[in-house]
């Protein structure tokens, strides 16, 4: 949620407070393994497209409570 409040300039930024208000869970799904700052805005992780679909390359962690999250 911090990075969408802090990019609320950007249109798919503006829909997550009303949903968070609502009573949405959203998971922590941008936290990566590393030594990049906690809240920046680089991420190390890609979505590549591959034939038939896409694959995720990178280090991601786990997210605590994630099953009862409505959004990731």
């Amino acid at each position: 949620m911090e990075q969408r409040l802090r990019t609320l300039s950007e249109p798919r930024s503006r829909q997550w407070p009303a949903r968070v208000a609502d009573g949405h869970f959203v998971g922590n799904a941008l936290s990566e393994k590393g030594s990049t700052r906690v809240g920046g805005l680089v991420f190390n992780a890609r979505l590549l497209p591959v034939p038939g679909g896409s694959r995720l390359s990178g280090d991601k962690a786990y997210s605590a409570g994630s099953t009862a999250n409505a959004y990731f």
